[in-house]
């Protein structure tokens, strides 16, 4: 009986020890792993803080036409000029919801109001914010017949600070020449060099489907072999079309007056997708190729921006 009491005995040690053992290393593994993603938390702190900036930047929530999450300061009012072309003004209404109000050269004009709020920030250092935005474009002088008009709503996250950040967008784009709404999505960021040089780059990619209409007239030889006008014939297509602008700059603040911000660089835009392509016979028996749709295009240009703060010293 004494043998068997002691057997058990070691038995129930061997067992405790092994579970003590397998504790401790579940206990160990667990404390690496939250070692590792502090570590990997604290890197990407890292990465998006600007050492012992003197001076705050004014200007971190937008980048060139791109808003990013963070939210515009309570009261704050700017002006922006981008290629003399589109002017426009932005009100911080309060520390979470701002409004901007613009016109674009030559008819189109503008509201985008902006709601964020941002998530564990910490000044000058890394935090979280997130936006809803919505742009909203009517044209003028283009007749009431054709009243042109697109709207914009987009949800932005922005990972970084007022001196070094990234922003995702995703959203939906309408307007009257889409078949109903279609997808965009943008990327922006922002880098600071030092205190007083930035670069800043942003990027919008949307695919859309477009009605297209047309007429072309064929002729046809009568009995005597005359070539003469034959029945119109319509063209009503869905075209698929991809579209793509980026824009990269180089921004300086002001020494004096960090109210000032000029930012020069380059704009590109790219339009791809189906054209409508039909063969038939013209005047005289002539080979023709009636083509409709938007062409291919990339446009690549120099962009200019000024932007001020009218009331930093308020």
């Amino acid at each position: 009986m004494k043998n068997w009491l002691a057997i058990a005995l070691i038995c129930t040690s061997l067992v405790s020890a092994g579970l003590q053992a397998q504790n401790a290393a579940s206990t160990s593994d667990t404390t690496k792993k939250r070692i590792a993603l502090k570590n990997t938390i604290q890197q990407t702190s890292e990465l998006f803080r600007l050492e012992d900036p003197n001076v705050d930047n004014l200007h971190a929530w937008r980048y060139t036409i791109l808003q990013s999450a963070l939210p515009i300061k309570h009261k704050l009012a700017y002006y922006q000029n981008y290629n003399l072309a589109a002017n426009d003004f932005y009100f911080g209404l309060n520390n979470d919801f701002s409004v901007g109000v613009g016109y674009a050269l030559p008819y189109f004009a503008y509201v985008n109001p902006k709601f964020s709020f941002a998530l564990n920030k910490v000044p000058r250092r890394y935090g979280h914010a997130i936006a809803v935005s919505n742009m909203s474009i009517i044209g003028f002088f283009t007749g009431l017949d054709h009243r042109t008009w697109a709207n914009n709503m987009q949800l932005l996250y922005t990972l970084g600070n007022d001196y070094r950040n990234l922003t995702v967008g995703l959203g939906s784009a309408s307007s009257s020449e889409l078949d109903g709404a279609s997808l965009i999505t943008s990327l922006g960021g922002l880098w600071a060099v030092n205190s007083d040089f930035y670069i800043s780059g942003e990027l919008w990619v949307n695919s859309r489907t477009r009605d297209v209409k047309g007429i072309y007239l064929p002729f046809v030889q009568d009995l005597n072999g005359n070539w003469i006008e034959g029945t119109n014939v319509s063209i009503a297509r869905k075209l698929n079309r991809k579209t793509l602008f980026t824009a990269i700059q180089f921004r300086l603040l002001g020494q004096k007056n960090r109210a000032n911000a000029w930012s020069f660089g380059v704009s590109s835009y790219w339009e791809s997708g189906d054209v409508v392509e039909e063969n038939y016979v013209g005047a005289g028996g002539a080979d023709k190729v009636f083509t409709v749709g938007p062409k291919n295009r990339f446009i690549f240009i120099p962009s200019f921006t000024y932007t001020r703060c009218l009331n930093a010293n308020r």
